[in-house]
C-alpha cells in the first residue's frame, strides 16, 4: 500500500506539473482527450516497476536461493509494460525511462523505511470526507 500510494502521488504531481503532450496527440494519430497532456512520466511504467521491485524484494527475502530469477522475472515484466506504452504511442522513451527509475527508487525507499518505520500512510475521515495522510522523514 505504501509503495503504490507514494508512487501514485509522485507520478500524478509530476504529470500535472509538467503537462507534456502524448505522442499520439502530438502526431494527430488520435483526437485529443482529457489525458493528452499527461505524458511525462509513464504512470503505468512507474507503477509496474514499483510493484515489481517491491515484489522482488519481498520474494528474495523468502526465497534467497531464487533471487536472480525473481528479480529477472519482475523487472522483465515491468520493462515489457514500458515497451508496450511506447509501442502503443502513449509515451516517448524518456517518459518510460524516467517512470521506471522513479518506480524502482520509490519501492527501494519504501522498503528501506519499512524497517525504520519513518514512513506512515493513513486513511481517515475529516467531517465525513475521506483523507489520505502520508508522512515520512528524510
Amino acid at each position: 500500500l505504501n509503495v503504490i500510494s507514494l508512487n501514485g502521488i509522485i507520478t500524478n504531481i509530476v504529470k500535472m506539473t509538467v503537462k507534456r503532450q502524448r505522442p499520439d496527440s502530438f502526431y494527430k494519430t488520435r483526437t485529443d482527450a482529457d489525458d493528452s497532456f499527461r505524458s511525462f512520466f509513464s504512470g503505468h511504467t512507474s507503477t509496474t516497476f514499483a510493484l515489481g521491485t517491491s515484489n522482488a524484494i519481498l520474494l528474495s527475502e523468502a526465497y534467497p536461493d531464487k533471487k536472480n530469477l525473481i528479480w529477472f522475472a519482475n523487472l522483465s515484466l515491468a520493462t515489457a509494460t514500458g515497451y508496450l506504452r511506447i509501442a502503443g504511442d502513449k509515451h516517448y522513451s524518456s517518459d518510460v525511462f524516467c517512470g521506471g527509475i522513479v518506480g524502482y527508487f520509490v519501492a527501494k525507499y519504501s522498503h528501506k523505511k519499512r524497517d525504520e518505520e519513518d514512513t506512515r500512510l493513513g486513511f481517515s475521515f475529516y467531517e465525513e470526507h475521506p483523507t489520505i495522510n502520508l508522512s515520512f522523514q528524510l
